[in-house]
């Protein structure tokens, strides 16, 4: 039960931002009692924090393999294609920084430690991942209820955030 309030709160805190995604409405469409909601988490920042780090885990993998391509026109590519995939994760960036609750910080953090990539290199991806997050917001086209669409100059901004002025290192490796 726990890992589909999960998923369910990572839904709607995407969808609706932190203010918008409250308790009631997580638990009408995890089909659960607040009391249940409570059973596995502190409160509404706990949820918010966890959501946040499980859409982390799905999208770290990728974005590391990524970010460690040799070819910079290859990683560009595919660290554009991973953006769009995992796009409901850089909506929970943004949410972040309106709220303010580090795990934006945290999740670079730790993805530095674990990658043993250059600083130049993961600096330059989390601006980028930032820059493109701000898109997609404003760009995201709402086609039904669960279904988005992601404006095509948006794609090719993203790439161009993260073909723009890389490191001297990593343009280097």
């Amino acid at each position: 039960m726990k890992a589909h309030i999960l998923q369910i709160a990572a839904d709607l805190f995407t969808e609706r931002g932190y203010r918008g995604a409250t308790i009631r409405d997580i638990c009408a469409f995890a089909k659960c009692a607040i009391g249940t909601v409570y059973d596995h988490f502190t409160n509404k920042m706990d949820l918010y924090r966890q959501a946040f780090r499980l859409r982390a885990r799905q999208m770290q993998p990728r974005l590391l393999k990524n970010a460690r391509l040799k070819s910079a026109r290859l990683r560009n590519q595919q660290l554009t294609s991973t953006c769009m995939m995992h796009s409901d994760f850089l909506r929970m960036l943004v949410v972040d920084d309106f709220i303010r609750a580090g795990e934006t910080d945290r999740f670079f953090e730790r993805m530095q430690a674990e990658s043993g990539l250059p600083e130049g290199r993961m600096r330059h991806i989390r601006r980028a991942l930032k820059r493109a997050a701000g898109l997609l917001v404003l760009d995201t086209v709402r086609i039904n209820d669960r279904v988005f669409a992601i404006e095509p100059e948006t794609v090719a901004w993203t790439k161009a955030f993260f073909e723009s002025s890389w490191p001297h290192e990593a343009q280097a490796a």
